[in-house]
């Protein structure tokens, strides 16, 4: 957070004096909540500025972060040359944005966007508008005040290596500009997102931080106040082993603690994959279901209905419960052929309970 009377574009002419590089106006895609009824937000481009080596290589991007809003007076006037450009459809907000120059001015905002749909912009007061040919508005173009130039997230490119040096060449001058903390701020990663673009690579990413949300929270030290990873509503509701773990905290366990069941504990609702080890099915019942059900191809190998016979299917008594829940052992169907009845099992692989 830059302090009152800076700028993110301070710093960013600070740090292109000193690698002697350039500053590159851009624009940043985000929202922010609209006063129109009937429209839950408002799309918006806002001035954002990317520091560039002699080389012309990307040395990071300063933008706005519109969760950040602790210390900010949302009263005061915007700045001479800090404006915005909002609208309700991405597609059209990104060909605003390659038409329309951050670096220019407010009252020229929209004049190179006016000339694709051959229409004038209106002035009203301090904002400017574009309509179609029907009425209908395309953008606004508007002050931005409430000191919404003094928020800076910083985006580096990807860094291979020496990653203190190359933070440390963006937090230093920062420092000695001012800038600080923000309450509401969070580091975050960006990584390859290749080997997530298998479907089962993905659904496991979703189970583990479904289920492990609150401890991983604990384990990693999630700032509270930052706005975009806030305590999920009603997650101290709810029932069962999750709100245990969320009320370890509360009980002096502390970071240890969650460090203890995130190394212990299986994650419940992982599958097994080839080469990935064995995990507990979170739903026996549902297992045993598929057991029953015939396989493609091998109709006379499957089991027609449920199982029957002595200790045989779900909820039988018996020694079935020590053999998994729905699955017959081979000697349990020879012994019910022996006693006249016809039973067919699937050749499924043992379950964990039978292992076990």
């Amino acid at each position: 957070m830059a302090p009152p009377g800076r700028s993110r574009r301070t710093l960013a002419r600070d740090l292109a004096g000193r690698c002697g590089g350039r500053v590159h106006p851009v624009w940043h895609h985000d929202s922010e909540p609209s006063l129109v009824p009937g429209l839950g937000r408002f799309l918006h481009l806002t001035q954002g500025f990317e520091v560039r080596r002699p080389g012309g290589a990307l040395l990071c991007s300063l933008v706005d972060d519109v969760t950040l809003l602790a210390g900010l007076d949302p009263r005061a006037p915007a700045p001479p040359g800090w404006f915005r450009i909002l609208g309700d459809d991405p597609r059209l907000l990104s060909l605003l944005a390659a038409h329309s120059d951050p670096g220019g001015t407010l009252g020229a905002a929209l004049d190179a966007p006016a000339q694709l749909w051959g229409r004038r912009v209106e002035r009203h007061g301090d904002v400017y508008r574009l309509d179609d040919v029907s009425g209908a508005t395309i953008a606004l173009a508007a002050p931005q005040g409430g000191e919404r130039e003094r928020p800076c997230e910083i985006v580096t490119p990807p860094l291979s290596s020496d990653h203190g040096a190359a933070l440390e060449e963006l937090l230093g001058p920062a420092r000695e500009l001012g800038f600080t903390v923000p309450r509401e701020a969070a580091v975050h990663l960006h990584i390859d997102g290749a080997p997530f673009r298998e479907p089962h690579a993905l659904a496991n990413v979703v189970r583990l931080f479904a289920h492990w949300r609150e401890p991983l929270r604990l384990l990693l030290g999630t700032n509270p106040a930052c706005r975009r990873l806030a305590p999920a509503a009603g997650a101290a509701g709810r029932g069962g082993r999750r709100a245990a773990l969320h009320r370890r905290p509360a009980q002096g366990r502390g970071r240890g603690r969650a460090e203890q069941v995130l190394r212990r504990q299986p994650h419940p609702a992982a599958h097994r994959h080839p080469g990935a080890g064995h995990h507990r099915d979170p739903h026996p019942a549902r297992r045993a279901d598929r057991r029953r059900r015939p396989e493609p191809g091998r109709a006379g190998r499957a089991a027609a209905g449920p199982l029957r016979g002595p200790g045989a299917g779900a909820g039988a008594p018996g020694r079935s419960g020590r053999r998994g829940r729905g699955a017959a052992a081979p000697g349990r169907a020879r012994a019910g052929r022996a006693r006249g009845r016809r039973v067919t099992v699937s050749r499924a692989r043992p379950t964990a309970a039978r292992r076990s």
